[in-house]
């Protein structure tokens, strides 16, 4: 019997592939599948899955002659899959030899839809540990109304085992879109408010590789693309007549976080073409911040002294014409907000 499928949808990602597929094979769990999906893979890519699929004969291949997207690569995955559990691990990314073992046992002894652990973001100089920053007892099983806070962090679908009868009698899938990523954030959402008992280990078993540069999406995608996952989000929301107004508070709090990381990182010459993307956003966010306490201290150390105020304001066309200023005068809008201690957490009164 098949106890936990581990999914690894596979492109363009030679240079990490060997030590994320070694990491699967590597479990102390024995009764484990790796479905390796060639989603229009390198053909280094391919002879080293070819290699290990001779001498592993746990490893499934299943082939894409050209690239699907990979929402579509997962489904397959998870189609295919004959374990209890489901398993996502990104092919750049690498998990502890005990993950499966410890989150299998712990999903098994309790009959849980998902079980979620932290994880550990790391580069090539350093590495940090993420948890949820949530006090929730180990042993304790959840539907997601009780701790809404999940959804203003990361999705981290990676870190999940999912029921595989859960996610097939609920018609769990990934959107699939050949031109993006981030159907995570979709995926994520609704398997978390579908589920019945979810249960959260505080412990780090997967490490998430935060520096791939072949993961980056094109500038124009990189700025439209979290509105986009953030309306597929409140669709399903919406479909399902969802009305938990801490639901969408925490969703808020994401978006926030997206509209500032356009903000910081978007080009002058493509700002105008931004301006649309953050309106969208803000009017999913819509109120839904309004009694954030985490916010209004946040506007209360900015205020008007930063253009930040403009966008709160939804005066778009003034704050592209004063960054552009500060851009003139003072290099970047980095530099001028660290110059004038008003970056978040910095901020004066």
């Amino acid at each position: 019997m098949i106890k936990v499928s581990i999914i690894i949808p596979i492109y363009n990602a030679q240079k990490y592939i060997e030590k994320c597929i070694q990491s699967a094979i590597n479990q102390t769990l024995k009764e484990i599948e790796v479905i390796c999906i060639n989603n229009g893979a390198s053909e280094i890519e391919k002879n080293i899955l070819k290699e290990y699929s001779i001498k592993n004969p746990e490893i499934k291949i299943i082939n894409f002659e050209n690239n699907q997207g990979y929402g579509k690569a997962v489904n397959e995955g998870i189609k295919s899959a004959q374990g209890e559990y489901i398993s996502i691990l990104e092919s750049d990314d690498f998990v502890n030899s005990n993950m499966m073992e410890i989150l299998y046992n712990r999903a098994k002894e309790n009959d849980v839809d998902i079980i979620k652990s932290a994880y550990i973001a790391f580069n090539e100089y350093s590495e940090k540990l993420y948890l949820n920053d949530l006090d929730i007892d180990e042993n304790k099983l959840f539907k997601i109304n009780e701790f809404p806070e999940f959804f203003s962090k990361h999705p981290s679908i990676w870190t999940c085992l999912y029921k595989r009868s859960f996610i097939i009698s609920n018609d769990i899938f990934f959107i699939e879109a050949k031109d993006s990523g981030w159907v995570d954030n979709h995926f994520s959402v609704k398997s978390l408010v579908l589920a019945n008992k979810i249960q959260y280990i505080k412990d780090a078993f997967y490490h998430y590789r935060v520096d791939q540069p072949n993961s980056s999406s094109t500038l124009r995608e990189g700025l439209v693309l979290p509105y986009k996952a953030s309306l597929q989000v409140h669709n399903f929301l919406n479909e399902k007549r969802i009305e938990n107004k801490e639901i969408y508070k925490n969703l808020a709090i994401r978006e926030w976080a997206y509209i500032k990381d356009i903000i910081n990182k978007c080009p002058y010459s493509n700002m105008s073409y931004a301006q649309d993307v953050i309106k969208n956003l803000f009017d999913l966010i819509g109120d839904s911040l309004k009694d954030n306490k985490k916010f209004i201290k946040f506007k209360k150390r900015i205020y008007k002294k930063s253009i930040y105020y403009l966008l709160l304001k939804r005066d778009l066309k003034s704050f592209i014409k004063k960054r552009l200023y500060m851009k003139i005068r003072y290099g970047s809008l980095t530099k001028y907000l660290l110059s004038n201690r008003l970056s978040v957490g910095r901020g004066r009164k």
